[in-house]
Parts: C-alpha cells; structure tokens; sequence
C-alpha cells in the first residue's frame, strides 16, 4: 500500500491534467476532478442512465409475485455501507406487519443487515434474493409497490455516486423514496418525482 497508493494517485492527476473529455457523473465527481488537476473545460457532468428500451421489455414481462396481499418495497443494491439497506430494515420495523421487502444483491453489509431483520423480528417479511441477472432483477423490481434509495452519506468522502438504481427506478415507473443526498436529491424532484427524506432516518 505504502507504494501503490501514492503511485496510483500520481497516475490519476497525470490522466486529469492531460484528458481532453472527462466524464463526471456527478457534480461531485466534477469537483474531486477538478482538485486533482483537471482542467474546468475539460469536464462534463454525465450521470448514469439505463437502456429503455431494455426496462420496458423487462418490465412487460414482469410476474408480480407478492408474498400475499403485502405491499412489497423493493431494494436493489451490491450491500455497500452508503447504500443504507440497514435504513430500510429499520424502516420496515416501524411499518404494518403486511408491508414486505425485497433486497436484491450481494456484498460486505447482507449478512449484518440479516442480523439486524432477525433481532428486530422483521426476517419473515423480508426476501434475500442474493445476486441475480440484471433482467431479473428489474422484472422483480416491477412487480414491488414502491421502490427504495434510502442512501446515507460516505465516511470521509464526499457522496459522489450517481445511483443507477434511481434511473432503473424511473424508467419502470414505481413510486419512489429516497434519501435527499447530493446527487439524489438533484436528480429527483420532492413530492412531484419522489418522496425525498432526511439520509439514515428510518422513520421518516
């Protein structure tokens, strides 16, 4: 570590200083760009975007499989700290015992955030999917009620990510709620787009 990170950031600022076109997806993103040396000119804002024409097949073929009458909130994401799945489990234990989840993925928070439905007595009301195909995992996106971002803030970084998931979420047409983070809350528009809260407030 101690001779790869600072090699590996050398390399970053040289890439930065001399791109012609850099890619942000984010305004966030632009800035850590633009501390690193890039040149303002040269970087354009580009958040992440889906394939249509993709989801709209995906979604056409949707089976709604619901466990019973339940209201299902439906969650996509790779587990990761800032994703806040942990929210949503917290959340789903303020709600009535018939609003069910779905979490799709995988990663390094999925089994602490299983601990966490256990304890709070909600593991019944909750389906792990683990990793599945993308085409999959939209259709069974499209069968839910509503669909989730309840993102939280990164340790020691500025939230600079542009949620694929909020676009996939968009373009099959569920109701949304999402954290008003950065990019997030840029993109979606409070009351009109999406029900935005304040990140890690599980009741709200």
């Amino acid at each position: 570590k101690r001779a790869f990170i600072p090699l590996a950031a050398a390399m970053e600022r040289y890439v930065l200083e001399r791109s012609q076109l850099i890619a942000s997806v984010s305004r966030q993103a632009r800035e850590m760009a633009l501390t690193e040396g890039a040149r303002p000119d040269a970087v354009a804002i580009l958040p992440n975007a889906v394939d249509l024409a993709l989801i709209d097949r995906a979604v056409a073929e949707a089976l709604a499989v619901r466990p019973g009458p339940a209201a299902v909130l439906g969650w996509v994401g790779s587990f990761f700290p800032w994703h806040g799945a942990d929210v949503l489990v917290k959340a789903l234990d303020l709600l009535p015992a018939d609003v069910h989840a779905l979490l799709i993925g995988d990663g390094p928070e999925r089994v602490r955030c299983q601990a966490l439905a256990r304890d709070l007595g909600v593991q019944d009301r909750v389906e792990w999917t683990g990793s599945i195909p993308h085409v999959q995992a939209v259709r069974r996106l499209a069968g839910c009620d509503v669909l989730v971002s309840p993102h939280v803030p990164m340790r020691g970084a500025p939230f600079f990510g542009s949620p694929t998931k909020l676009f996939e979420y968009m373009a099959i047409g569920r109701p949304i709620v999402a954290s008003a983070l950065e990019q997030i809350a840029e993109i979606l528009d409070d009351r009109r787009t999406a029900m935005l809260v304040a990140p890690g407030d599980a009741r709200e």
